[in-house]
């Protein structure tokens, strides 16, 4: 009853993707940080997907199962970053992996309260919406921006005779 009538086979790929995640992975690469980037990029796999099939008839649910699949893909990512740290010849400094623990910690957070905060706001604050508008509102201010600094410069160029 969640999901459209046109992705009635979404309940597989969920099934499909819990297995991969869950039974197969333990066998690819174990141990290596091939494993955690094959657990990326198969989590990364499924994040597309579901934002491409839309396949839930409540939006809500949607938008939850898009930002948990974001949370898992950017958690796989940060574990990644980890063991490739711990080897590498030039390792991040402090303070991007401090800006990364950050974003790992505010993601995976955010899951726990993003049903909460759907419940509040409804549907104006969807992700997708939300960006969208953010990203409207940033244009408006770059190109006005823009046009008041190409009035100065216009402003400021010696009149030809």
């Amino acid at each position: 009853k969640n999901y459209r009538v046109e992705c009635w086979y979404y309940e597989l790929l969920e099934i499909v993707r819990k297995l991969i995640c869950t039974a197969v992975m333990g066998f690819i690469f174990p141990g290596s940080p091939a494993q955690i980037a094959v657990g990326f990029a198969v989590s990364f796999l499924f994040l597309m997907l579901a934002a491409r099939l839309n396949p839930y008839v409540d939006h809500r649910l949607e938008s939850m199962q898009i930002w948990a699949l974001l949370a898992l893909a950017i958690t796989l990512l940060y574990g990644l970053v980890l063991v490739v740290q711990e080897t590498a010849p030039r390792p991040l400094s402090d303070g991007w992996m401090s800006f990364l623990d950050t974003i790992f910690m505010i993601m995976n957070s955010s899951i726990l309260f993003y049903p909460l905060f759907q419940v509040y706001f409804g549907s104006r604050y969807a992700p997708r919406e939300y960006i969208k508008r953010w990203y409207r509102k940033w244009l408006k201010r770059v190109e006005k921006h823009r046009e008041e600094e190409n009035q100065n410069v216009e402003a400021n160029l010696p009149e030809e005779r």
